[in-house]
C-alpha cells in the first residue's frame, strides 16, 4: 500500500524493504538529503535531476566540512576510467561501516560444501 505521506513509493522501493528514512536520519541534513536523491532516483520524476540535486548537496557538504576543518593542501583527482574501475572493486575496508544500520546490501550466506561424492556410498544411507 502506497501511503505518500508517511511512506511514499520513491522511497519505500529499495529492494531491501529499508525505508530512506531509516538510513538518512543518522546522517548530516547535506549527506541524508545526496542519498535520498540517490535513492530514489528516477522513481520520481527526472533521473539525471535527482543525481544532479544529490551532487547539489554533496558539494554543499564539502564546502560545509571545508570550512570546520580550514583549508587543505591542493589534491589532484583522477577521473580516468581505470581509476574510477579501481574505485569500484569489491573492498570492505573502503566503506566504514555502522552496527546500528542494516546493511543495504547484505552479503548471501555461504552454503555449505557438498559432500564429497565418495562420502556418499560410505555413509551407510
Amino acid at each position: 500500500m502506497n501511503d505518500p505521506v508517511n511512506h511514499p513509493s520513491h522511497y519505500t522501493a529499495h529492494p531491501s524493504g529499508v525505508e530512506c528514512i531509516t538510513v538518512t536520519e543518522h546522517m548530516s541534513f547535506c549527506v541524508g538529503n545526496a542519498i535520498k536523491y540517490l535513492w530514489r532516483a528516477g522513481l520520481k520524476g527526472s533521473k539525471i535531476e535527482d543525481l544532479e540535486k544529490a551532487r547539489w548537496y554533496i558539494d554543499r557538504e564539502i564546502a560545509r566540512q571545508k570550512s570546520l576543518v580550514g583549508p587543505s593542501p591542493a589534491a589532484t583527482v583522477d577521473n580516468t576510467p581505470a581509476a574510477c574501475d579501481a574505485l569500484d572493486q569489491d573492498d570492505p575496508t573502503d566503506t566504514p561501516t555502522r552496527p546500528d544500520i542494516p546493511s543495504l546490501f547484505p552479503k548471501p550466506p555461504t552454503p555449505d560444501p557438498p559432500e564429497p561424492w565418495w562420502q556418499v556410498f560410505t555413509s551407510g544411507a
